[in-house]
């Protein structure tokens, strides 16, 4: 008999936390098969190794991101909206993924590319062309005027870089103000609206 799918899952949901929490290094194959429920021989079963677990894990998360903004990215896309509505989608995402954001945060710090490699390369096998696609529609709107940022680098960071650190700064930032007063909810929301503004306000003509 085949083990189940659910089986699967299970490996994949606690092997994030695994990974976040113990860092690649870290992180053990037994440990990730006793919290999951299942024997120790499956996560080899289904991923073969450690390595290609990590990867399963990384570029799966990615991808259920990439699913929730392939409606926006089309030829048409204009700068407003995709200011517009990518904070949004960010923050709500990644807010409920911060194990995700854990992951990639130790290998920033340590200096490995691992994440980052596979989250680049994932992005590039997309229809939309990821990268690419930026690329172009910056390019585009910048020679437009639509856009005051020319270099695709930059206006994808100063997009990322608000919208994500967010969520990692949040506990910092309200510690050192003494301020804790509102739900995950209100602040995120808050947030976002905060974050669009600027960003509209600093990148559109």
């Amino acid at each position: 008999m085949k083990p189940a799918p659910e089986s699967r899952r299970r490996i994949l949901d606690v092997a994030l936390r695994e990974f976040a929490q113990q860092g690649f290094s870290g992180a053990r194959m037994d440990a990730i098969a006793r919290d999951a429920g299942v024997n120790k021989a499956l996560p080899f079963y289904y991923f073969s190794s450690k390595e290609n677990l990590y990867a399963e894990v990384v570029t799966r998360v990615m991808g259920e991101f990439l699913e929730i903004i392939a409606p926006i990215l089309t030829p048409e896309l204009t700068p407003d909206v995709l200011l517009e509505r990518f904070p949004r989608v960010l923050i709500e995402f990644f807010s409920r993924k911060r194990d995700f954001l854990r992951i990639v945060g130790r290998e920033l710090l340590d200096g490995s590319g691992r994440a980052p490699e596979l989250l680049a390369r994932r992005m590039r096998s997309e229809p939309h062309g990821g990268p690419v696609f930026f690329s172009k529609m910056v390019t585009k709107w910048f020679a437009a005027g639509l856009i005051r940022e020319a270099d695709p680098v930059q206006f994808m960071l100063h997009l990322f870089s608000l919208c994500i650190y967010s969520i990692l700064a949040r506990p910092m930032v309200e510690a050192a103000f003494q301020v804790k007063n509102k739900s995950d909810a209100a602040f995120y929301e808050e947030r976002i609206r905060s974050v669009t503004a600027v960003l509209k306000k600093g990148l559109l003509t």
